[in-house]
């Protein structure tokens, strides 16, 4: 059965909001409206409310009316000094209410250059920008580098983009979305990046440096490519230097196209001149990776690629990587060098598939080198496949790096070529003892020896983890208490008590109840959440006659049109067609159970 998609609610969160703007503000505060006779553009607002510094005390709101505006717009401060800055979309013309809506409010480029700069003044200066745009769709933006908004945020620059829409926007280099270079603080969240293009990061290319910070959070990645130049990160590309420190949380990158590392592609340094004490540190938690493609020969990671070298930390907790393509390591790819570690824990990764006739690691391809280190635990590795080597995982060591897998599923993987090895573990390099192995279900590693066994693992021809279906998928573990007719041997068979490891408000029981006591191994689902109904989108739990008069306004649109809507695009070709309308009409009067 293919997996239920689990949807954290930060994503789905309704990007429609209706509030009165009541006015309740201080003498301070001032107000620029969009279109008026004082400020018929934007830019012009935009031009007044940096001409000179706010003052910390005080804010530039700029109010922008519904409608679409075919501008190209630059914010860059000159004046030392601070400026504070709303720029808000989705007034009614007498500026007295408004609808947050990304699609009332459209700031068009015209594909005639980028559709909105924000830049920092060169060298050193005395200004300080914090500013939030929220409620707009950018779109029409055509440059090399970044081509719907540029964002170059010097130290005392904070930035928030918040409920926005990046779509369409067309570029040759970096950022076809956005291209964003930070020192200072970056946010973007609640908001929809799709149909994007460019070579590199094609819809967030984001580069974070010494003692910047960055969120991305509550966001849709969708349709993004590299148009065919076989570049990578068509979903998100995030760099992280020295210090720097990064969060990627509660996202779906879902079908998007690139030559390599199709989602989400993360290449963090770390401090090589020893300017600070540690490299940059990375977070990449509860997000889903779902049917990205990976198109190159030799590509890898389609669903995401972490990269941690330099001292470097990349931490990567439950997310959920599945159906994804790529040439090897389908699902993802980690590779940790130079004294750098990465933390890979209770991730799903599951019917991702290599392709090609050499490629290996149909789940997940793992590379240790030159003293990196990989620990890879309470993870369950199922149902991927490759044609070559490690159906479920390929892992791969050099020059005293060290991998140590502990608390993991990997089983029920395949490999489909004639020559072929490791149907789900398969382990080379210089020095494969250093591949540790404790407190795991496995079928079998190919080669059979030479690894470290580090004890406890649950092996044989024969051995079944027994999972079964609960409400937010497939990979639960049958266990008596929870109503099935015998235990999984993975129950209270870890390494630590649930609690140690941070799991026991996690659950891998049908009645989802926590875990407690000894950890059971392999992935745990959060407790108590609510698995969406496909094709049921108004969210009351069933597909009726609302979501049917629902999709048929839906009918033929395509991702970018006003009538699209998601939550109809059932199948995996974008746009909503009969291959929809067949899964609709199959969902139609059910519920989700």
């Amino acid at each position: 059965m293919r997996e239920k998609t689990k949807v954290w609610m930060g994503i789905f969160v309704s990007f429609l909001m209706v509030f009165a703007c009541v006015g309740v503000a201080s003498s301070a505060d001032i107000y620029y409206d969009v279109p008026s006779e004082a400020y018929p553009t934007i830019q012009s607002a935009i031009d007044a409310a940096i001409s000179l510094p706010t003052g910390s005390g005080n804010t530039a709101y700029i109010r922008v009316a519904q409608g679409t505006y075919e501008e190209n717009l630059t914010v860059e401060p000159e004046t030392d000094g601070v400026y504070n800055i709303f720029l808000l979309g989705g007034y009614d013309g007498e500026f007295t209410s408004r609808t947050v809506d990304p699609a009332n409010t459209v700031i068009d480029g015209r594909n005639s250059g980028r559709t909105m700069f924000i830049n920092s003044p060169y060298g050193e200066n005395g200004v300080q920008l914090s500013m939030t745009i929220e409620g707009f769709t950018i779109t029409g933006g055509n440059d090399s580098f970044g081509s719907g908004v540029r964002v170059k945020a010097q130290h005392r620059y904070t930035i928030v983009f918040d409920h926005m829409m990046f779509k369409n926007n067309e570029g040759s280099s970096l950022g076809g979305g956005l291209w964003i270079s930070c020192y200072g603080e970056i946010t973007v969240q609640n908001s929809i990046i799709k149909g994007n293009k460019s070579q590199f990061g094609a819809g967030i290319n984001m580069e974070v440096y010494s003692q910047g910070y960055a969120k991305v959070a509550n966001n849709i990645f969708e349709n993004n490519n590299d148009n065919g130049s076989g570049g990578n990160g068509a979903g998100m590309s995030l760099f992280t230097y020295d210090n720097a420190v990064a969060v990627v949380e509660h996202n779906l990158f879902k079908k998007n196209t690139a030559g390599n590392s199709t989602g989400f592609n993360v290449n963090a340094q770390g401090d090589e001149n020893a300017v600070s004490e540690y490299g940059s540190q990375v977070t990449v938690i509860d997000n889903q990776f779902y049917k990205n493609t990976a198109t190159s020969p030799y590509s890898g990671g389609a669903g995401m690629r972490l990269t941690a070298e330099d001292g470097a930390v990349v931490t990567a907790k439950n997310n959920v990587i599945y159906n994804n393509t790529g040439y090897s390591g389908g699902g993802v790819v980690l590779c940790s060098k130079d004294t750098s570690q990465i933390v890979f824990s209770n991730n799903l990764i599951h019917e991702n598939e290599a392709r090609g006739s050499w490629a290996g690691g149909g789940g997940g391809s793992l590379d240790s080198y030159n003293s990196g280190e990989i620990e890879f635990s309470n993870n369950t590795v199922t149902a991927n496949v490759a044609p070559f080597s490690g159906g479920g995982l390929d892992i791969h060591q050099h020059d005293n790096g060290t991998i140590n897998i502990i608390d993991s599923i990997i089983w029920g993987n395949s490999i489909s070529g004639t020559l072929a090895f490791g149907e789900n573990l398969y382990i080379g390099g210089d020095s494969v003892s250093s591949v540790t192995l404790s407190y795991c279900l496995f079928n079998e590693a190919y080669p059979s020896a030479g690894w470290t066994d580090g004890g406890h693992n649950i092996t044989g021809d024969t051995i079944d983890p027994l999972f079964v279906t609960g409400s937010l998928g497939d990979y639960y573990l049958s266990q008596e208490g929870a109503g099935q007719a015998e235990t999984s041997p993975c129950v209270d068979a870890g390494s630590d008590t649930a609690a140690n490891l941070g799991l026991d408000h996690m659950t891998t029981r049908t009645d989802e109840v926590s875990d407690s006591g000894i950890v059971d191994i392999g992935y745990h689902y959060p407790a108590g959440m609510v698995q969406p109904v496909p094709g049921d989108a108004d969210g009351d739990g069933d597909v009726d006659g609302t979501d049917l008069s629902g999709f048929a306004a839906a009918y033929g649109s395509s991702p970018g049109d006003s009538s699209y809507v998601d939550a109809f695009d059932l199948d995996e070709t974008p746009g909503i067609d009969d291959g929809d309308l067949a899964i609709f009409a199959e969902r139609f009067g059910k519920d989700g159970s």
